[in-house]
């Protein structure tokens, strides 16, 4: 099985997790499905300095529930 976008996306939080490119600005997760995309995009309009991550959760990935909530406790 390939990586989803789930996966690919948890990959990247904790490549820059270790590479230390945390920032000092709020940073929010939108974890859903299709309308997951807009959710994400106001909540960037709401707070332009915010980083807004979208983590799509739409097909089969090798992520489970445990390692989501440790990919998302920075934010």
């Amino acid at each position: 099985m390939l990586l989803s976008a789930l996966d690919r996306q948890v990959l990247a939080s904790w490549r820059d997790r270790a590479l230390k490119r945390q920032t000092s600005r709020p940073r929010i997760a939108i974890v859903g499905n299709c309308q997951s995309f807009g959710i994400a995009y106001a909540m960037k309009l709401l707070d332009l300095a915010a980083e807004v991550v979208r983590v799509p959760i739409v097909s089969r990935s090798w992520t489970d529930i445990k390692t989501l909530a440790r990919t998302l406790q920075p934010y």
